[in-house]
């Protein structure tokens, strides 16, 4: 399908650590896995057996109906580089004017087709597609194995940067190593401030100061370069 994909899911099939989330998207029956480094995010995908593994890509997610701040796409490609590597960008306007995210991505294993798509446009066999609209689906042999790894870095300054950004954090392929040194990073922030009380209290407390660390972020690559 071309349409935005969706699935129902369940809290009881859902768990969330700072650093790590994974739910069960019940409507096709797999596992996501998310987590991240300062500049890359890392999933992990389960399939069921047999059943087919198609991965969207979706630039204007975000953006659909505008929303409080008028977002709409100026811009946006996706380029197939190889079949484990895509990469991209988008202009976006809105609560910021003109800005850029780039990114790159690459998968642990080649995806054996591939359909580029603006706006209901195929692109057929072309590796890349400008437009405002734009999706890439892929396809993965699902004989082969089960589980997918993804990493995705980005950059506000380039797509070479972004390749930087993961060249830098994300060489592994290991996925519960990501998780692991995501809560290290979390716990060494948690634990500036220790609280007494009941475990209502001490959630309550530690909550808030979860919120207070949620939203910085950093907008500077690797090398040091960042938009000003």
């Amino acid at each position: 399908s071309e349409q935005r994909p969706s699935s129902k899911f369940s809290h009881n099939e859902e768990e969330a650590h700072p650093g790590y989330y994974r739910v069960k998207l019940l409507d096709s029956g797999f596992d996501a896995e998310l987590s991240a480094t300062t500049r890359c995010g890392i999933h992990h995908y389960t399939f069921p057996s047999g059943k087919a593994q198609r991965m969207t890509i979706d630039l204007n997610h975000s953006s659909e109906k505008g929303g409080i701040w008028d977002r709409k796409i100026i811009n946006s490609q996706l380029r197939i580089v190889s079949p484990t590597v895509v990469e991209g960008y988008r202009t976006i306007t809105g609560w910021a004017k003109l800005r850029n995210v780039y990114f790159h991505v690459e998968f642990s294993r080649p995806f054996v087709a591939h359909e580029l798509v603006d706006n209901g446009r195929k692109a057929y066999d072309a590796p890349v597609i400008n437009g405002s609209d734009l999706h890439a689906f892929l396809d993965f042999d699902n004989k082969s194995a089960n589980d997918l790894t993804v990493k995705v870095a980005i950059s506000p300054v380039s797509v070479a940067n972004a390749r930087e950004n993961m060249a830098a954090e994300a060489t592994s392929w290991d996925f519960n190593s990501y998780r692991e040194s995501a809560d290290q990073v979390w716990n060494k922030y948690l634990q500036r401030i220790e609280v007494e009380g009941s475990d209502k209290d001490k959630t309550i407390f530690y909550t808030a100061l979860y919120h207070t660390l949620v939203q910085p972020n950093t907008m500077s690559d690797v090398n040091g370069e960042y938009m000003a």
